[in-house]
């Protein structure tokens, strides 16, 4: 037997007589203990199988919560990132709105001092065309008064 599987009885009065325990397994199989103190070693592949198979399927379960985990902290560091690249988004078109919303601001106002320089023209325009029928009205009375 292995030395890693022998274990002085916890009960044995005497330093001499020992017997093979394995110290994992203990829980793990009721041991029959023959005349010479030593147990049987069938049992103890048996249990030492079974232990074996009970860690594997422990470890197991444990990496697949990890990795569950991992998904899980993926899922929402993705989920953020979605969230985030969203409120970029909405940003940039808020902005983009801002910016038509002047753009549209700017364009009112330029047209409408056209218009007031439009109106202004035309009024000049009226004025010189009043003037000029005044002049012409005066010249026709001029001359109407010389005869």
């Amino acid at each position: 037997m292995a030395p890693c599987l022998q274990k002085r009885h916890p009960y044995s009065r005497d330093r001499l007589s020992t017997f093979y325990v394995n110290v994992l397994l203990q829980d793990h199989f009721s041991w029959v203990v023959t005349e010479s103190g030593c147990i049987i070693v069938s049992l103890l592949e048996e249990a030492l199988h079974q232990c074996l198979t009970e860690e594997e399927e422990e470890k197991e379960k444990e990496e697949e919560k990890e990795k569950e985990e991992e998904k899980q902290k993926k899922k929402k560091k993705e989920e953020e990132e979605e969230e985030e690249k969203e409120e970029e988004k909405e940003k940039e078109e808020e902005k983009q709105k801002k910016k038509k919303k002047e753009e549209e601001e700017e364009k009112k106002k330029k047209k409408k001092k056209k218009k007031k320089k439009k109106k202004k023209k035309k009024k000049k325009k009226k004025k010189k065309k009043k003037k000029k029928k005044k002049v012409k009205d005066e010249r026709r009375r001029r001359r109407i008064q010389k005869f």
